[in-house]
């Protein structure tokens, strides 16, 4: 118990803990209640409208939706009741409340319909279907049965939608449980204690036990605080909600095989969250007990979460590999996609429910790397075995390399893993990638063939073209107007109008790029500047469809790796105490520091080069990136830009080599946090907090954070279209002041006499 005590203290009781807690807490909360509400309805509105049907009696609620809705429908004035004054919400309210009604009225006929299939593949002229499907059909016929008796009412499922579906939670209790773990593995890790700990009398089955147990724990009262909190923010969000009405009355649920009310199943969904957060602590504590970095735990960890992605979304549900799909982490953690369906497993022919499937699953997983920490921890043959393996893998001896930056670059990328991030990097960029759509919209497809044909300088042959192609389309505009008017004289039959307007359907499907076309084309000509197709540079320049998210997102990723490539390689002089040691020799400080710096810029710009690169061939790609050199204000949404006059790529080096600068800043703000907190995690954790945190926030629609934080900078798109001439010339500097600083203090510990440790 002295032990669990300890072991406690030395994990939660830290402010870094109490922080982290409370701000994902906090953040966890308001963006859950700030998320936009199904069908794009106002939380509000739902809430009144769930308020005033609770207020009615349980058997007028169904008919109230039913009358409300049809009024609604047919633009007749609401009579019954009005939830809020603007139609377009009215419209989609009626729709939300009459899917989840009809739902609960024709729910007997569909336990009707589940008994009259069974019976039917029972029949002999249905014997032609498999013997899975007519056992899977009795199945289920015997599944649903006590369902007869079991009265639906309406439920408020926005509300419970909510606070059972908000995957963010997931992320954030995942990084609560690293950060716990990494703070009772790494220390002793870093400080190269585990081989004395492991002498101590308990220091091995009982120290592996308690870890374990604090996993545990841990577990449960982060499932508690953090899926808690979002039960009362749905709450307020969204009104009140029926805890003990069937939960198949919650919209989707009714093909759901449990005889639970909301509150029973509130219980099962806790319990399933806490077992997965159960398993996931235990495997990252596997990866910490077998990582001889640190950087270790982040590659085994993405490998993992990675894999069980490519099983659940690239391994078809219903094909011979269906296992691989469901039992998996991943349905697993969303709890509602296993128990809102009644599905069966076909396991050699005979339907097993994938419920208990993958509670026995989870069971033995659980169970299963549980073991693997004891035995790991707390075998004889451990350590030996792995220097056993490098003594086999040594090759003959070789005359020893003493060149500093080779040093350094092989302990950075092949000893702490770098080279195989830089890999993964890759990967995931090229993933991402090949997810972007390349498909246009015939709209889009239209003005791209009509540019691409035009742009540049406008001639006299422009100007007939234009004038040409709208010539044609008023012709075919005319001849529709005309068809329209003889058909309402009785001039021309239904057949006749009919072929008419496919005529002209046909002919007109270009109108509307064609209109894009001739507004640009005026705006060129009037300020007399070239033709520019304009859809791939709006979307560099932060004026695309999905606005500055994709400059945000890339920084995330960048981020990222960046801390995991560099926060172990600098702070672990200091973690372990080497730094003393390292001072003492010739090249031990401003030289070392120097070449660090080097190598540091290196695989900045490699990290950057992968991270951004992606973006413009696939802008290019799709787009092309033709007039390059024609001015900034040639495209008509950036005429008014501060930086108008500077050509288009003239633009885009600036935004790009601004982009590098703040990668820099990144990696010289890791190696001062490093420096100052002598810890990976804390420099990690950090890092990730002042810069990384601001973006996320800003990806989920919250862009208050960023007229405070770094964020503009990593973007430079929202700095130069939407901030003042002044706040942009001072925000530019910024930079080059925070990298100034960094490097000064870098060098001024480097060459100090005083103070520990030092360079």
């Amino acid at each position: 118990m002295r032990l669990f005590f300890k072991e406690s203290q030395k994990t939660f009781l830290r402010w870094s803990f109490f922080v982290v807690l409370a701000l994902t807490v906090f953040l966890n909360s308001a963006m859950l209640m700030t998320k936009e509400a199904d069908y794009g309805l106002p939380s509000s509105v739902c809430n009144k409208a769930c308020e005033y049907i609770f207020s009615l009696p349980e058997d007028k609620r169904i008919d109230f939706i039913m009358e409300y809705s049809n009024q609604v429908k047919t633009e007749a004035p609401v009579k019954t009741h009005s939830f809020t004054d603007n139609s377009v919400y009215e419209q989609l309210l009626a729709t939300k409340l009459e899917t989840e009604a009809l739902q609960i009225k024709n729910y007997p006929a569909y336990i009707e319909e589940i008994e009259a299939q069974a019976e039917q593949s029972e029949i002999s002229i249905f014997q032609d279907s498999s013997d899975f499907s007519r056992k899977n059909f009795a199945k289920a016929a015997r599944a649903f049965a006590p369902f007869k008796e079991v009265t639906l009412t309406f439920n408020n499922s926005q509300a419970f939608y909510d606070m059972t579906s908000f995957h963010i939670t997931d992320v954030f209790i995942i990084l609560n449980l690293f950060f716990i773990i990494a703070w009772m593995t790494i220390y002793e890790k870093e400080k190269g204690l585990y081989k004395l700990l492991r002498s101590t009398k308990k220091g091995r089955f009982q120290l592996i036990l308690t870890k374990l147990g604090l996993i545990i724990l841990s577990s449960f009262f982060l499932t508690i605080i953090f899926w808690g909190s979002d039960y009362i923010a749905a709450c307020l969000k969204n009104g009140s909600i029926n805890l003990e009405a069937p939960i198949q009355s919650i919209r989707g649920f009714d093909g759901s095989a449990l005889l639970l009310n909301v509150k029973q199943y509130l219980i099962l969904f806790y319990l399933c969250k806490f077992m997965v957060y159960m398993v996931t602590g235990f495997f990252i504590l596997l990866t910490a007990l077998k990582s001889k970095y640190t950087i270790g735990i982040y590659v085994y960890s993405f490998i993992l979460f990675a894999t069980e992605f490519a099983l659940y979304f690239f391994i078809d549900g219903n094909s011979g590999l269906q296992l691989l799909h469901y039992i998996n982490i991943i349905p697993l953690a969303d709890v509602n996609s296993i128990f809102r369906f009644y599905f069966n497993l076909n396991i050699f022919q005979i339907p097993v429910n994938i419920i208990p499937v993958s509670f026995l699953f989870l069971i033995i997983l659980t169970i299963l790397i549980f073991t693997l920490n004891i035995v790991t921890f707390s075998s004889d043959k451990w350590d030996s075995t792995v220097r056993y393996l490098r003594k086999t893998n040594k090759k003959k001896a070789r005359t020893p390399v003493v060149n500093l930056f080779v040093h350094e670059n092989y302990r950075l990328l092949i000893g702490q893993k770098g080279l195989l991030l830089i890999l993964l990097l890759i990967l995931t960029e090229g993933w991402i990638f090949s997810q972007k759509p390349v498909y246009l919209g015939t709209n889009e497809y239209y003005y791209r063939n009509y540019m691409q044909g035009i742009q540049g300088d406008i001639t006299d042959q422009t100007d007939g073209f234009i004038i040409s192609e709208q010539n044609r389309i008023e012709k075919y505009e005319k001849m529709l107007t005309e068809a329209q008017i003889k058909y309402q004289n009785n001039q021309i039959s239904m057949e006749e109008f009919s072929a008419v307007n496919l005529l002209v359907s046909n002919n007109l499907e270009s109108r509307d790029g064609f209109q894009r076309v001739v507004a640009q084309y005026n705006y060129t000509k009037e300020n007399n500047l070239p033709l520019v197709y304009d859809t791939g540079y709006l979307n560099l320049f932060g004026l695309g469809y999905d606005s500055y998210s994709t400059d945000f997102v890339q920084a995330i990723i960048m981020i990222l790796f960046m801390v995991f490539i560099f926060a172990e390689y600098f702070s672990k002089e200091y973690s372990t105490g080497m730094i003393k040691l390292i001072t003492t020799l010739p090249f031990g400080r401003r030289k070392l520091l120097r070449v660090k710096l080097v190598l540091c810029f290196f695989i900045t710009l490699l990290v950057y080069l992968i991270s951004y690169l992606p973006e413009l061939w696939h802008v290019g790609k799709v787009y092309g990136l033709s007039q390059i050199f024609a001015p900034v204000r040639s495209i008509p949404a950036m005429a008014s830009n501060k930086l108008a006059s500077l050509s288009i790529v003239s633009f885009l080096l600036m935004i790009y080599g601004y982009r590098f600068i703040m990668a820099v800043l990144t990696a010289l703000l890791i190696f001062v946090l490093a420096v100052m907190r002598k810890n990976t995690i804390q420099a990690a954790t950090l890092t990730l907090g002042i810069l990384t945190l601001p973006l996320f926030i800003h990806v989920l629609g919250i862009d208050i954070a960023d007229y405070f934080t770094l964020n503009g900078l990593f973007s430079m798109n929202l700095v130069l279209n939407e901030w003042p001439a002044f706040a942009v010339i001072l925000v530019m500097l910024l930079p080059f002041v925070f990298i100034g600083f960094n490097l000064g203090y870098l060098f001024k510990r480097a060459g100090s006499e005083k103070g520990n440790p030092r360079f």
